[in-house]
């Protein structure tokens, strides 16, 4: 009996998909209960899930190094993504640009076309693996985390702007408590708060500070230096 991997809820919340260790996939229909269908979908374990915002195009990591794009009403793989050279460890959905984003055991990001199903750029800021992507609501901010003391914050551009040829252009870095390696990275619904949840027992999260809050902060700041 092979093990399962993977779970993602569709947006609707009435679709569950789950990956498992053998290479399969199923969709189960929860109004109905009932498993609606089955998928040969990787080689090996399938390692990472993530539905379009309309919820009929599923895109599916495995260990075999590959992304698979599902249609889920034709109920069939419209394309397989190749490039990344080890384990796809989490997947992301940029509805916005018609993209998707991957993050590998192999150090790299890759930011894909899903129309062209080419890939627009190879990031290769880090020597360590990628293990968790998260975007925040406008979807014009993509976090990056690995086995490294931060997590990386990249700007997604609509248009490379003039002498930049990246789609993603790094923005800044939010430092860490640990180096442990990041098992979810989720960003608050007005993006406000960002939160990353490591494999032991520790979640860092950070607030995103208005200006006035900043202002404050900074009149506070100068205050106690008055004070010495």
């Amino acid at each position: 009996q092979a093990e399962i991997t993977c779970l993602e809820l569709s947006h609707s919340g009435n679709i569950l998909a789950g990956g498992y260790s053998n290479g399969k996939l199923c969709i189960w229909d929860l109004n109905n209960r009932k498993l609606k269908l089955t998928l040969s979908a990787h080689r090996s374990a399938v390692t990472s899930l993530a539905f379009a915002r309309d919820d009929c195009t599923l895109a599916s990591g495995g260990k075999d190094t590959e992304i698979a794009l599902w249609d889920l009403v034709r109920e069939a793989c419209q394309h397989r993504l190749k490039g990344h050279k080890d384990i796809i460890h989490d997947i992301v959905w940029v509805e916005r640009l018609r993209m998707i984003v991957s993050a590998s055991q192999d150090s790299h990001v890759r930011v894909w076309d899903v129309e062209t199903y080419h890939c627009l750029q190879t990031i290769v800021d880090s020597t360590q693996p990628i293990c968790a992507l998260g975007l925040n609501p406008d979807e014009s901010l993509l976090f990056v985390g690995s086995a490294e003391k931060h997590l990386r914050m990249y700007r997604l551009l609509e248009q490379p702007e003039h002498f930049v040829d990246s789609v993603a252009v790094l923005e800044g870095e939010l430092s860490r408590s640990t180096t442990e390696r990041p098992q979810t990275i989720a960003v608050g619904w007005n993006g406000s708060y960002i939160a990353c949840q490591v494999a032991g027992k520790s979640v860092d999260v950070w607030q995103k500070l208005t200006e006035d809050q900043i202002k404050h902060k900074e009149r506070k700041r100068r205050k106690k230096e008055k004070e010495r």
